[in-house]
């Protein structure tokens, strides 16, 4: 490209000159070298000025994109603007498409989330009709699937996405792209449990994108991640975000959660509150909120979930989407069960369950189906509570999410009085059952329920449970209570401490 630069420059042709230039410019752009490639801009000026309309179009996109780097929105949406009417004058279908979604996608950054999706489905459908020359195809394609993504608008980013994906597919004539194509199309296959496909998407993303910018392959490592923590393999996770970070990655939710799978949970939910302090985009925010509250609700911190909530409903306000709006509900029904309202919590529950079930985000749905259980036990409806476990159960065997299916199961077990050490009746410990005694003595010792959790390889909400079963059982208001009373019986082993932090 600089030698065809040279060449028009000799031939004193400045529309080729300019389109050369324009090129070379988003060479280095692309790859954040904003020193040649501001240099280029300059250059790609000087020859649209003398070259005509195309070019001055063509121009525009490139200092919208500049304009953007710089936090210049005001610039960004005039520049965007300019370059739709131009080519909507001239009559380029090449450079319409690359302007609308330039444009939309300004109008999106605006708030103007309505008008901009329009723009950019009215730019995909010059590139599905194939009146695109396949540079930008694959440009329109990856700018706004990728806008589609962050804005968490997922059918729309699904039906982008699945076509890009067959036209990187098509031969050679998207060989430029399949591996940014296929980084959207993981992240799409692992939130609504095509967790296999997901994993084969990660190997063939990395291997197309390691020559090109081995950042866009640190995005596929971070999934490879989160899908590995979901399934249980803590070290695979560890390696696939060690892999991530060696790319010039940042997994920084997920690191929080490994840290937290690994018994680490107070500076875990001190690391989500920072990241939550410093927002990026809807679907990240919002995911990165859900995990907050779920954390914040294992260990009662009352104060983390009230913030997340408040800033999942700001964020759905400000950003309108299914997805935004379902996990919303989801913490507003956390925050309802810290504050006591069983009902309000159950009722907000279900709706998100169901919603997330209808956009297919089949992990997320059947975790908010244990949720509900745990609720409709407490309001004392076991039979919907085990219907609820069982639900999700089949979907965690499904995906292979063995944590979540393995803490379901005990929940069940608990409800229903089989299966589980704790529903014996007898006892050699008084009336507390074998598992409430290993319970209280995990307590006894300091352990905070998230721990007692893990040794015991039940959730906390079932830790919860059994708390709250010893203190009906022993007629006392306190664990402080029941473990004085337990020593006092010789239920458990050891003299008493001297003090309980309750």
């Amino acid at each position: 490209r600089r030698e065809a630069d040279r060449r028009s420059v000799r031939e004193g042709d400045d529309e080729r000159s300019s389109r050369a230039a324009w090129r070379l410019f988003y060479d280095h752009f692309l790859v954040g070298e904003t020193a040649p490639a501001g240099g280029w801009l300059e250059r790609c000026r000087q020859h649209a000025d003398r070259a005509g309309d195309v070019a001055a179009g063509w121009l525009a996109i490139a200092d919208a994109d500049w304009s953007d780097r710089g936090g210049d929105s005001l610039g960004r949406r005039r520049r965007s603007s300019e370059a739709v009417e131009i080519a909507r004058t001239v009559g380029d279908r090449d450079l319409l498409a690359m302007a609308l979604q330039s444009h939309g996608r300004a109008l999106i950054a605006g708030g103007e989330g309505r008008a901009g999706r329009r723009l950019l489905d009215e730019a995909m459908v010059s590139v599905v009709n194939d009146e695109l020359d396949p540079l930008y195809t694959g440009w329109v394609f990856c700018n706004v699937v990728s806008t589609c993504f962050e804005l968490a608008d997922l059918r729309r980013a699904q039906q982008w996405s699945d076509a890009a994906v067959r036209w990187c597919d098509r031969g050679d004539v998207g060989r430029m792209y399949p591996g940014l194509c296929r980084v959207y199309a993981v992240e799409l296959d692992a939130l609504r449990g095509a967790w296999e496909a997901a994993r084969a998407g990660v190997t063939r993303a990395c291997a197309d994108l390691h020559a090109y910018d081995p950042r866009y392959a640190a995005s596929a490592q971070e999934v490879a991640g989160d899908l590995a923590l979901r399934r249980g393999d803590l070290d695979g996770a560890a390696d696939e975000y060690r892999r991530c970070r060696e790319l010039g990655g940042a997994p920084h939710r997920g690191l929080a959660l490994l840290r937290a799978a690994r018994g680490d949970v107070t500076v875990a939910l001190a690391e989500l509150r920072a990241l939550a302090d410093a927002p990026s985009a809807p679907f990240p925010d919002a995911m990165l909120l859900l995990a907050l509250a779920d954390l914040a609700v294992e260990i009662g911190d009352a104060s983390a979930v009230r913030l997340a909530s408040e800033r999942l409903t700001t964020l759905a306000a400000d950003h309108p989407s299914d997805l935004v709006d379902a996990l919303a509900l989801a913490v507003r029904g956390e925050l309802a069960v810290v504050e006591g309202d069983l009902v309000a919590a159950l009722h907000d529950l279900v709706a998100s369950a169901g919603r997330l079930t209808e956009y297919d985000v089949r992990h997320e749905a059947a975790r908010r189906r244990v949720r509900i259980a745990d609720v409709s036990a407490r309001l004392g409806d076991h039979a919907h509570a085990v219907a609820e476990l069982d639900a999700a159960i089949a979907v965690f065997d499904q995906l292979g999410a063995t944590p979540d299916a393995v803490r379901a199961r005990s929940d069940r077990a608990v409800l229903l009085g089989v299966g589980d050490p704790s529903s014996s009746s007898e006892s050699a410990s008084g009336p507390l059952s074998r598992r409430e005694i290993d319970v209280l003595e995990l307590v006894a010792s300091g352990h905070t329920n998230r721990q007692v959790a893990g040794r015991l390889v039940i959730s906390t909400h079932t830790v919860d449970r059994h708390m709250s079963n010893i203190r009906s059982k022993l007629g006392v208001s306190s664990r402080a209570a029941a473990i004085a009373l337990a020593y006092e019986h010789g239920w458990l082993d050891g003299a008493a401490p001297a003090s309980s932090n309750g």
